[in-house]
């Protein structure tokens, strides 16, 4: 018999909403990490698989496993990452074009790093 499922049972009162606190970043915390070091990368499979590797960035106030990265192709977020080290993230590029890549660091206030930047060419000649 064809049909659409209907629930059962009995359904309780929602419970009231969980409430957590996080510690705030440090508020006089307003200088970026740096730069991410060593970047570096290139095409690993095919014409459009990428690889890019980078090195710890350093903090006045987060630790060194508590920096954020995150990554940008073509000016667009690709994603994010955090420890272990050494960091790498794998991207798929766009045929055609000179493929511009940035990675920053970003510490536990928001502070944002100077981007380590890297083209890749995928133009034909």
């Amino acid at each position: 018999m064809c049909g659409r499922a209907t629930p059962r049972g009995n359904w309780s009162v929602l419970s009231d909403p969980l409430v957590v606190t996080t510690p705030a970043a440090d508020a006089n915390d307003n200088q970026p990490p740096t730069m991410p070091p060593g970047f570096w990368g290139g095409v690993i499979d095919g014409a459009t698989e990428a690889m890019v590797f980078f090195g710890n960035s350093v903090d006045n106030v987060t630790p060194q496993d508590r920096i954020r990265y995150y990554l940008y192709l073509n000016g667009q977020f690709d994603g994010a990452t955090v420890d272990p080290y050494p960091h790498q993230f794998t991207m798929y590029l766009t045929l055609g074009i000179e493929n511009k890549i940035e990675v920053y660091a970003v510490d536990e206030a928001g502070n944002r790093s100077a981007p380590a930047t890297m083209t890749i060419d995928l133009r034909t000649p």
